[in-house]
C-alpha cells in the first residue's frame, strides 16, 4: 500500500493537506459481450442476475458498436472484476461454462433470440484501489 499526499485549496481560500491511500492487488476481469438485440431476453437478465449474485461489484456498457461475423452489430459488456485469493479462476471458468450453456440453451427455444456462439473474454489484471482522503 502507497499513500500520495496533496495540498489542495478550498472555495474559501483554506489550503488544506489530503493523503489518499492506494492499495494494488492482482485480480481477474471477466468481460461478457451480449448482443443488444436479446439484452432484455428473460434468459439474459437471469444471467445478470446469476453475474450479480457471484461477483461483489460490476460495470455494464450498453449499446457499443460492434462487428459479428463482419456484420454491424450494437452490443452490451458486462464486466466482472474478481480479486486473485478470493475466486479461482479455473473454478471460476468452469461456473460460467456452465451459465453460459444455460443461457445458450434457453436462448434456443426462441429462433429470434437463438445465438450460434456467445463471446466472454477472462484477463488476468492488476487493480489499484484508491480510497480514504483523509485530512492528516
Amino acid at each position: 500500500m502507497t499513500t500520495t499526499t496533496h495540498t489542495i485549496t478550498t472555495d474559501q481560500g483554506q489550503g488544506h493537506r489530503v493523503s489518499v491511500s492506494h492499495a494494488d492487488y492482482a485480480a481477474t476481469q471477466y468481460e461478457f459481450y451480449i448482443p443488444e438485440a436479446i439484452a432484455d431476453h428473460k434468459a439474459v437478465r437471469t444471467l445478470r442476475k446469476r453475474l450479480e449474485d457471484f461477483a461483489p461489484a460490476a460495470t455494464a456498457f450498453s449499446r457499443l458498436a460492434g462487428v459479428w461475423d463482419h456484420k454491424p452489430e450494437t452490443t452490451r459488456i458486462y464486466r466482472m472484476v474478481l480479486r486473485a485469493g478470493q475466486f479461482d479462476p479455473a473454478d471460476t471458468r468452469s461456473v460460467l461454462h456452465n451459465e453460459i450453456g444455460l443461457l445458450m440453451a434457453e436462448l434456443s427455444a426462441d429462433a429470434g433470440c437463438a445465438q450460434d456462439a456467445f463471446m466472454f473474454t477472462e484477463t488476468p489484471i492488476r487493480v489499484t484501489m484508491s480510497s480514504g482522503p483523509a485530512r492528516p
